[in-house]
Parts: structure tokens; C-alpha cells; sequence
């Protein structure tokens, strides 16, 4: 297994954890408050999401 420079082989599914929650932020505004099952919650792909920061080198 991959680990990442802390030592922890965690850190890829804590990313995915991550982006699973960011990216449920729009829909969950729109809807009542409550407790959603993770399969209630649309999965939105983050192409076109990730940029380099202005002025960044690439």
C-alpha cells in the first residue's frame, strides 16, 4: 500500500471522504434538514473543478 508522507495509508480515503462531502453542500442547502443516507446524496464528479492557483507555475 501507498502512504503518503505522514506515514498514514489513510490519506487517499480521507480525500475521497472529503470531496464526497464538498460536493454535497449544494444539494444539501436545497433540502430540509435531517439525516440523509449517503446513497440519498448524488455523487457530482469534480472534472473541471481542480485549477492551478492564478499565477501559480504549472
Amino acid at each position: 500500500m501507498k502512504e503518503d508522507e505522514g506515514g498514514s495509508r489513510a490519506a487517499g480515503g480521507n480525500a475521497t471522504a472529503v470531496g464526497r462531502l464538498v460536493g454535497a453542500i449544494d444539494w444539501l442547502v436545497e433540502h430540509e434538514p435531517g439525516l440523509y443516507d449517503a446513497l440519498e446524496v448524488p455523487l457530482r464528479p469534480a472534472a473541471g473543478k481542480l485549477s492551478a492557483a492564478e499565477g501559480a507555475p504549472a
